[in-house]
């Protein structure tokens, strides 16, 4: 069905919280994934969960650590209900985000990250914060390769990693 089949008065969609098995990894510098099997039937952004997250992932990424409208990239993974199991306790909306990046963000901006993801994934996708689990994961600039050459020859990035 398309979106706006789905799209209930709200303009929620109804039973989205009904989806299993949700999960998979954001990296900040380059890619994003995140598993929705309800929605697999679309491709690309065009599904409105997807489209939600990335928009709420992308905007805290640009409001917390800086990064510019183009930086984005997301991933998201489709996964079989009986390929995830999540922890006890939580609802089959659990979310798993795992963000990638170069080492160089202080302590403190990466708990405004993790606070800010909590916060506008609740307010605006309506995922509870029992539900989202957050890991960032650091590398060395010299372990990332983009454009042809490693992280820590780059001097054209339009952000800063020391923030």
């Amino acid at each position: 069905p398309a979106p706006d089949v789905l799209m209930g008065k709200s303009g929620s969609l109804p039973g989205w919280q009904l989806c299993r098995g949700i999960s998979g990894s954001f990296r900040v510098e380059w890619v994003a994934g995140f598993v929705w099997n309800q929605w697999q039937p679309w491709s690309g952004i065009r599904n409105p969960i997807k489209a939600q997250l990335s928009e709420v992932i992308h905007g805290c990424m640009q409001s917390v650590l800086g990064m510019p409208e183009d930086k984005r990239a997301h991933r998201f993974i489709p996964m079989e209900p009986e390929n995830f199991y999540y922890p006890g306790g939580r609802t089959p909306a659990y979310t798993a985000i795992e963000i990638n990046m170069m080492q160089g963000r202080t302590p403190e901006t990466q708990k405004a990250l993790i606070k800010a993801l909590f916060s506008k994934i609740e307010s605006a996708i309506g995922i509870s914060p029992v539900d989202v689990e957050i890991t960032i994961k650091e590398q060395p600039p010299h372990c990332w390769g983009f454009r042809g050459m490693t992280g820590d020859e780059a001097r054209d990035l339009k952000y800063s990693i020391n923030v």
